[in-house]
C-alpha cells in the first residue's frame, strides 16, 4: 500500500508509481492508492493560511474536488499503460467518481471503494463554533456535500465502486490526538483521521434495511465480504459460505436499534436498525455448537463437515440462540 500525493511525507512522483506499478506486476502484486494532487492541496492550504483562514471548516477548501479528479485520471491511465490493477481507496466525490467509471468503462481494469464516512456525513459537520467539535470531523479526503453523497450509493448500486472500507484512523480528542498542537489550532495543525471500523457494517445495512438505498441483502454480503475476499486475494477461503470455507459467520439482528453517538450529526445522533449481534470464527463456531448441535440431532462433529452440518449449525444457532430475529451473512442458507 502507498500514498500518492496527499501528505508532505508520502507523497510520490509519477515516475515513481510507474516504477512501483511495473515491480507489482512482476510481482503479481496488488497497489492500492490514496489518490490527490499534493501540487493543488500546497497551493490551497498557502493561500487559505495566508488569508487567515483558519478555523477547521477550511480544511474542505483546502483539499479541492478537482484534485481528486486529476489524481484519479492519472493513476488510471499508468494502470492502463502498464496493465497492472490499482485499488483507489476512498473515493469522496461525484466528480472523482465520474472518472471512475470512464476508466471501467473503457476496459480499464482496476477496483475502487469508498468508505461509511463519505456515505453518511457531509461537511456541515466542520462548520460548528466549538473547535473541538469541528475537529472531529477531519479526514483526508474531506467530507463533502450531500449530493456527493447520493452518487456514492449510485456508485455502489450500480457497481462502479467495488466495496466500502472504513479508513480507520481515530485519535484522541486532547493533547496526544487531535490537538497535540494546543487548544486552538489551525486545520492545517489537526491531524486527519476519524474511527470507522466498527460503525461500518451497522450504517451500511441500516441504509439497506431501511430502503434508503437500492440494495439488498445480497448486496450488503457483495460489498463487505465476498468482493473484498476476491480482489486480496482470499476467496473462497474467505468471502461466502460453502463447503471448503472457513466458517466465519456474523449473525445480524435485524430488529434491534441504536444510535451511534460516534457519528453524531447536528441535533443528535444517527439512528441505525439492524446490529451485529454475534461474529463467530470457525473455532468459536465449533465450541459453541459442538455439544448442542450433538444432543439436538444426535449425531458427533465429522471430521470434513459435509453441507447439512452446516445448514444444522445455522439452525440450532437461528432457532435457539436468536429466536427467527437474525440475518445471516451467507448465500447458501
Amino acid at each position: 500500500m502507498y500514498k500518492r500525493q496527499t501528505y508532505d511525507r508520502l507523497r510520490i512522483d509519477d515516475n515513481s508509481i510507474h516504477r512501483i506499478l511495473e515491480q507489482a506486476k512482476q510481482c503479481g502484486a496488488m497497489v492500492s492508492v490514496h489518490a490527490e494532487n499534493h501540487e493543488m492541496i500546497t497551493k490551497k492550504v498557502k493561500e487559505l493560511l495566508d488569508n487567515d483562514c483558519m478555523h477547521p471548516k477550511y480544511h474542505t477548501a483546502s483539499h479541492p474536488v478537482d484534485g481528486e479528479v486529476d489524481a484519479f485520471k492519472r493513476i488510471i491511465r499508468m494502470s492502463e499503460e502498464t496493465k497492472q490493477p490499482v485499488m483507489i481507496f476512498h473515493v469522496s466525490s461525484e466528480k472523482g467518481l465520474n472518472e471512475i467509471k470512464k476508466g471501467k468503462s473503457r476496459g480499464v481494469h482496476f477496483f475502487s471503494e469508498t468508505c461509511t464516512q463519505y456515505l453518511s456525513l457531509n461537511s456541515s459537520l466542520l462548520d460548528r463554533t466549538n473547535i473541538k467539535e469541528a475537529a472531529k470531523w477531519i479526514c483526508s479526503p474531506p467530507v463533502r456535500d450531500q449530493s456527493d453523497s447520493e452518487a456514492l450509493w449510485r456508485g455502489i448500486e450500480e457497481k462502479t465502486l467495488d466495496l466500502v472500507s472504513s479508513d480507520h484512523a481515530p485519535y484522541s480528542f486532547d493533547e496526544k490526538g487531535k490537538f497535540f498542537m494546543g487548544n486552538n489550532p489551525s486545520f492545517k495543525e489537526i491531524p486527519n483521521g476519524m474511527p470507522g471500523l466498527h460503525w461500518r457494517l451497522p450504517i451500511i445495512l441500516n441504509e439497506v434495511l431501511k430502503k434508503q438505498c437500492n440494495l439488498d441483502l445480497h448486496d450488503f454480503v457483495r460489498i463487505t465480504s465476498t468482493m473484498p475476499a476476491k480482489i486480496y486475494g482470499l476467496y473462497p477461503k474467505k468471502g461466502e459460505i460453502k463447503i471448503g470455507s472457513d466458517a466465519d459467520i456474523t449473525i445480524w439482528n435485524k430488529d434491534k436499534k441504536i444510535t451511534l453517538l460516534a457519528f453524531a450529526k447536528p441535533g443528535g445522533g444517527i439512528g441505525a436498525r439492524g446490529f451485529n449481534a454475534l461474529s463467530l470464527s470457525y473455532k468459536y463456531f465449533f465450541g459453541v455448537v459442538w455439544l448442542q448441535l450433538a444432543k439436538k440431532f444426535d449425531s458427533a462433529i465429522p471430521p470434513i463437515p459435509s453441507e447439512q452440518f452446516f445448514k444444522n449449525c445455522l439452525r440450532l444457532l437461528k432457532d435457539e440462540f436468536f429466536n427467527n430475529n437474525c440475518l445471516y451473512n451467507s448465500l447458501s442458507s
